[in-house]
């Protein structure tokens, strides 16, 4: 009994189709998963430079607030106020 030839090409066409879907869902898989890994670090490293930022900036506001407590501790020892609000503006502007 021999087989049809239409049968054959139908045969091969059938395993043809299912090794290209397996190979594309490989492929796909295998860049998903790179693309992923890329993804994470990305976030990771964009959330520890606006943890920096955020670190950089508070210090610098908490050393402005302790510049301007320790200003007004010695605010009585200034004879003249209007050389103080110069003092005080300098302090807030820097």
């Amino acid at each position: 009994m021999s087989k049809n030839p239409r049968t054959i090409h139908q045969s091969f066409s059938t395993a043809t189709i299912i090794i290209s879907m397996s190979i594309i869902i490989l492929l796909s898989s295998a860049l998903y998963y790179g693309f992923s890994q890329v993804s994470k670090a990305n976030a990771l490293t964009s959330t520890k430079e606006v943890i920096n930022q955020v670190n950089y900036r508070l210090s610098g506001y908490i050393s402005t607030i302790i510049e301007i407590g320790d200003f007004t501790k010695n605010l009585n020892y200034i004879s003249d106020k209007k050389d103080a609000t110069n003092k005080l503006n300098t302090i807030i502007n820097s």
